[in-house]
């Protein structure tokens, strides 16, 4: 799973997929009196001062730029921009910034490993090796710059269980976090029914309305519902043209509250779809 010191290493080495002309100058440096994760030196001999947020771009980050800015405004120094750089830039977030007139650029993973693909760059290229495990896979064109369709191929004889993929996960926090779901989810309704297909450990009632697959350090969520459905700013959403289901990649600090809110609406649909049908 990437880090924010892998993305900062990246952006180190390879400044100019911010912008041109950049010379790398100090990193985690303190500038009047704030520590600031990166520093650059740009084409017209000024200060680019970076920073730099794993997953989207919240709240909480303008007002942390902004402060930023008061501390280098006061310095009087004309020649320092400070641009916020995020793997995804929400569109609410985007009018935000604009309206304040504060730099951003949305550098999502999949740019990522199409730019460190392009440098044939082999160190950094392995942070992107995290495969689901036993699971082969075909990439398709995305938005994001492409999509997994995964197919299992089982050796013969054996069986793949939900224990047996949760017994692939290496990571603790992310393994509680798993169960954590799948017993929220069996909670909706005693009704329910988890097993595994695919490569995924799907739940049901009538029809599949959500499923997980897993891997070493996260989890992906697929879930039955419409992306026009999706109005939170605080999941992480992989698929974002399709219009009949969602991907969500989960990590240890992501609010199950908020997924399972919809993981709801897609049970409550399929639940419509199943009265419906008597």
């Amino acid at each position: 799973m990437l880090s924010e010191k892998d993305f900062e290493d990246i952006i180190c080495k390879y400044p100019d997929i911010i912008e041109g002309g950049l010379i790398f100058k100090g990193r985690q440096i303190t500038l009047y009196g704030r520590r600031m994760d990166v520093l650059f030196e740009d084409k017209f001999k000024g200060k680019l001062i970076l920073e730099l947020k794993i997953g989207p771009i919240k709240d909480e980050h303008i007002g942390q730029i902004m402060s930023y800015e008061g501390m280098l405004l006061s310095a009087d120094d004309p020649a320092i921009r400070i641009m916020l750089v995020g793997n995804r830039v929400p569109p609410n977030i985007r009018r935000s910034l604009d309206h304040h007139g504060i730099a951003w650029k949305e550098i999502t993973v999949a740019k990522l490993k199409e730019f460190l693909n392009g440098k044939n760059d082999e160190q950094f290229r392995e942070l992107f090796q995290d495969e689901p495990i036993e699971i082969r896979k075909k990439i398709y064109p995305h938005s994001m710059g492409q999509i997994e369709k995964r197919q299992v191929f089982r050796k013969e004889g054996e069986e793949y269980t939900v224990d047996y993929y949760l017994g692939k996960i290496e990571d603790a926090r992310v393994l509680k976090k798993i169960n954590e779901l799948r017993e929220k989810i069996k909670g909706i309704d005693q009704g329910i029914k988890e097993y595994c297909r695919k490569g995924w450990i799907q739940f049901k009632v009538t029809k599949v309305f959500c499923g997980i697959c897993v891997y070493k350090h996260h989890f992906i969520v697929y879930v039955k519902l419409s992306r026009n459905k999706f109005h939170s700013d605080e999941l992480y959403i992989a698929n974002l043209k399709d219009k009949h289901y969602v991907k969500i990649k989960v990590h240890p600090d992501t609010d199950l509250n908020v997924l399972l809110s919809y993981i709801n609406q897609a049970y409550e649909e399929n639940l419509a779809t199943k009265n419906v049908g008597k």
